[in-house]
């Protein structure tokens, strides 16, 4: 019964989503994005048009820039689109029916899989006839527009193989969802991390590492991107065979995750409903006494959410994996960079040069750039997390069947709210302490210019605030852990893409209030040590259509706070849409206005 039923009913469950119509319609938006990008760089060096002689190098511009966000978008969305179905299953308590049935494990794992590789092929047929359109200019051979199509399938089918076998072994869809994200990390990232570390001098070891390292780069798109850019930068291109090794890597890679998974689901689900229902032994009372929590104060519910919603098992694993590998490579580039820039403040104090690549200042730099470009990176997972956990806060409530008792009690709809609103923010608080502790650090030895602190901190409260709400306001509408979520990374996505593509549509800042890309409104509010006269300097080469702005400084700053009023009010209506919507969700009767206290028992009498 391959497909069979479940395969049948998934996709006509999924099929009308109102998510996935906006979710293709981002898909398209990206790449009419992509393809403005490529189109102005072109007029912007060849003049109002260009060349009819630079079609074929446009042409192949273009597809360059159409497969990578074709990619990119993969990457960013397939495990959101994947991660939660089996996972789902388990909260609802669902899943005991279907094994109940005789459905086998491989009918109801791959069931589950082909409905969403199903609507990942409707994602690449959007860019297929894109793609072909580009032959008609010249430069490209049609061959490749199939194996960049086949290269974006490849790797969509083996994310969301890793991601179904990530909801396998994960209990909760929230944790299925960081599990899978962290394994695409440690897949795409780690092998370059790895290789930069020098060898253990045994020569057996040095070459099953090296084995196993040369497969994961050789099956990873970022790998791929690397090694043609590097073929470009010494005077070749793309190589074919390149290609078509990391689509057969993928494929076999994901039918091996596709089985596992299969094969795992019966025993798995047996091993966590044997576990469910046993209480901590003595073995957990010595872990219980090193995690001591405070007393529950009269706040229950900001208690349950500071201190119970943690993850566990697979994806407390996953996440501690990806901590390492990827504080480890962070930490040792940042005591690096970062020891090179005290020493060399120590000997020349913090005075500035005209040049600033001169001896007195050149390792302060270069640990301005290591910060202003890593930071960033170290900003998405936050913010994805946090939202993620916020997405999850009203709905993870409906499918455990507590929020029944939950809203049966005396706790107000802010009370609530509130609880879960914070507990959202806290989720990131370690990535964001690494954040700002660098960024305290660049301060001290003279790479980072002071005001960057508190810029940097608006920027962190703004884009956490508004990624919170938006996932909670996204969690009162929905009952499924998994759709919010995949809703809200995918509005962010949009909103932030969008944004971005608003500022770029001109070659000159526009006065247009929006809140752009977020981890690059980050960059930027990491500040060189010579701000604002920097910005004063680059402002004398911007070449504007309509405006005239001499001072840098002055519209930086102006819409450094466009951006974030956008953002605070955009959270403030959120938060207020969410107190009106909860009592709908909750079943309550609305207070009337100005009506506050509790009814009397004179009211009562009668």
């Amino acid at each position: 019964m391959i497909p069979g039923p479940v395969f049948t009913f998934e996709l006509l469950r999924t099929s009308r989503r109102g998510s996935f119509y906006v979710m293709r319609a981002a898909y398209a938006a990206i790449l009419l994005w992509a393809f403005y990008t490529v189109y102005q760089t072109w007029v912007t060096w060849g003049g109002d048009e260009p060349p009819m002689t630079a079609m074929k190098a446009l042409a192949i511009s273009s597809f360059g820039a159409v497969a990578v966000s074709q990619v990119a978008f993969i990457l960013a969305i397939t495990p959101a689109l994947v991660a939660g179905v089996i996972a789902e299953e388990k909260q609802r308590k669902t899943l005991h029916y279907l094994l109940a049935s005789r459905l086998s494990g491989p009918e109801i794992v791959l069931g589950k899989l082909l409905a969403r590789m199903l609507h990942a092929a409707v994602l690449l047929a959007v860019g297929f006839p894109v793609l072909s359109l580009l032959v008609l200019l010249g430069g490209i051979d049609p061959r490749l527009i199939g194996l960049a199509c086949a290269a974006a399938a490849s790797t969509a089918w083996l994310l969301a193989a890793m991601s179904i076998w990530a909801s396998t072994l994960a209990r909760r869809p929230r944790e299925a969802l960081m599990a899978a994200y962290g394994i695409e990390f440690l897949w795409l990232f780690v092998p370059a991390m790895v290789g930069m570390v020098p060898s253990t001098g045994w020569f057996a070891l040095d070459g099953l590492l090296d084995g196993v390292l040369d497969i994961l780069r050789q099956s990873s798109p970022v790998g791929m991107a690397y090694r043609t850019f590097s073929a470009v930068l010494m005077g070749g291109g793309l190589r074919v065979e390149d290609l078509v090794a990391m689509i057969a890597y993928q494929a076999v890679a994901g039918a091996v995750f596709a089985v596992a998974a299969a094969c795992q689901l019966r025993a798995v689900f047996r091993r966590q409903e044997g576990r469910a229902g046993r209480e901590a032994g003595p073995r957990r009372r010595w872990a219980a006494r090193l995690g001591m929590r405070p007393s529950l104060g009269d706040r229950p519910m900001l208690w349950k959410e500071l201190f119970t919603a943690r993850p566990r098992g697979f994806a407390r694993i996953i996440g501690g994996l990806v901590t390492l590998a990827a504080g480890g490579a962070f930490l040792y580039y940042a005591v690096g960079y970062g020891w090179d820039a005290f020493r060399e403040m120590r000997d020349h104090a913090y005075a500035r040069s005209a040049d600033p690549w001169d001896d007195a200042n050149v390792a302060r730099w270069k640990f301005h750039f290591f910060l202003k470009y890593t930071l960033p990176f170290l900003y998405i997972p936050a913010l994805l997390g946090l939202a993620g956990a916020a997405a999850s806060a009203i709905t993870s409530e409906h499918e455990a069947d507590t929020w029944v008792s939950l809203t049966a009690t005396d706790l107000t709809a802010g009370e609530i709210l509130l609880a879960k609103w914070l507990g959202a923010l806290r989720r990131p608080w370690r990535i964001v302490a690494v954040i700002v502790l660098s960024t305290v650090a660049g301060v001290l030895v003279g790479s980072v210019h002071p005001l960057s602190l508190p810029v940097q901190l608006a920027c962190l409260a703004s884009h956490g605030a508004f990624a919170a709400t938006l996932g909670l306001w996204i969690s009162l509408h929905l009952r499924s852990t998994w759709r919010a979520q995949f809703l809200t990374v995918s509005v962010l996505l949009l909103v932030n893409l969008l944004g971005q593509a608003a500022l770029n549509l001109h070659h000159y800042p526009i006065p247009m209030i929006w809140p752009g890309f977020a981890p690059y409104d980050l960059s930027k509010s990491i500040l060189s040590p010579r701000f604002p006269d920097a910005l004063k300097a680059e402002a004398a080469d911007w070449k504007y259509r309509s405006w005239d702005i001499d001072d840098g400084f002055l519209w930086t700053a102006t819409f450094l706070a466009l951006g974030l009023a956008v953002y605070a009010a955009a959270t403030i209506g959120l938060g207020k849409l969410c107190l009106l919507k909860f009592d709908d969700v909750a079943g309550r009767a609305r207070r009337p206005a100005g009506r506050t206290g509790q009814t009397t028992n004179t009211d009562h009498r009668n």
